[in-house]
């Protein structure tokens, strides 16, 4: 169907579908994506939309009609968190993962203090600055115009890993590689691609009684989140990590400030304790503070 022909009642149907296949989760994504993609063609007429999208003639967005109030008991926040042993186990599955690019960024990932996917893969190599140790992600999380820098330092494995691979892409495309973690120079690793490995990994952990239920990558953020605060790493540091809770009045116009030392001292950290799980040794009470830090 065209999509100015599209109503209400048609969106309905398609996501009344997915639900009644059991796929109420996939119908609540369905219904965002779509409400966003017809209210994006209906601004066509604006400068900054791509006049392609003009072509579409739409007056209306028929999904805006379709309460969502409906689809919300699928959107249950996950609380799964892998434990110090689960983690472990994670870890040993990533070094038998063939060499290649899944497994430098799912390491990346989890070295970075648990990064979104879909950020890393963005990255390009212009992004990294090798001499000064910092890698800048794009967060186009929100009702943002433009996406939020995101600068991390690269410490410990973390840089070795970049370096590594920055070098090897620019030897196989000649430098003209669009992103960091490619396999063809001109497209990114794809998201399904990684989160396929970590469902791969979960499920032979958990038939080997190595988990204690299945897990997603998402859930390996949270555990990093939870961990650093285990270790004593501040909520507000946790947030310039990770990259969230960051768009307040405060944050956007006053609070220009990278925290670089904090969360270089937290990855650093981070890192030693990531090797202590793998080696199975307990936690170290010492966390190095930046030099600023000291002084006060």
């Amino acid at each position: 169907m065209r999509a100015s022909k599209i109503t209400p009642a048609d969106i309905s149907s398609i996501l009344t579908t997915l639900v009644e296949k059991g796929k109420g989760r996939s119908a609540a994504k369905l219904r965002a994506y779509l409400r966003a993609a017809f209210a994006i063609a209906q601004q066509a007429g604006g400068p900054t939309v791509p006049s392609a999208l003009r072509e579409f003639n739409l007056t209306s967005n028929p999904v805006a009609s379709v309460s969502a109030k409906p689809l919300a008991e699928f959107n249950r926040a996950r609380e799964r968190t892998l434990n110090q042993s689960e983690l472990k186990t994670y870890m040993k599955a990533l070094d038998a993962l063939p060499k290649g690019m899944s497994r430098d960024a799912l390491w990346l990932a989890l070295l970075l203090g648990g990064q979104r996917p879909a950020q890393l893969m963005r990255v390009a190599p212009v992004d990294v600055d090798i001499d000064e140790g910092i890698i800048t992600l794009r967060d186009p999380k929100g009702a943002r115009s433009k996406p939020r820098i995101h600068r991390l330092p690269l410490t410990g494995r973390a840089a070795a890993i970049v370096k590594r691979v920055l070098a090897d892409v620019g030897k196989a495309y000649e430098g003209s590689a669009a992103y960091l973690f490619t396999n063809t120079g001109k497209v990114p690793v794809r998201i399904e691609t990684l989160s396929s490995t970590v469902a791969v990994i979960s499920k032979a952990m958990v038939e080997a009684k190595t988990a204690r239920e299945a897990f997603e990558h998402r859930d390996i953020r949270r555990t990093c989140e939870m961990m650093l605060a285990g270790m004593g790493v501040s909520r507000d540091i946790r947030a310039q990590i990770l990259s969230h809770g960051l768009g307040g009045v405060q944050g956007r116009h006053y609070d220009k400030h990278e925290y670089m030392d904090e969360k270089t001292a937290a990855l650093h950290a981070w890192d030693a304790r990531l090797t202590e799980i793998a080696e199975g040794k307990k936690r170290s009470n010492v966390v190095e503070l930046p030099k600023a830090a000291r002084r006060a």
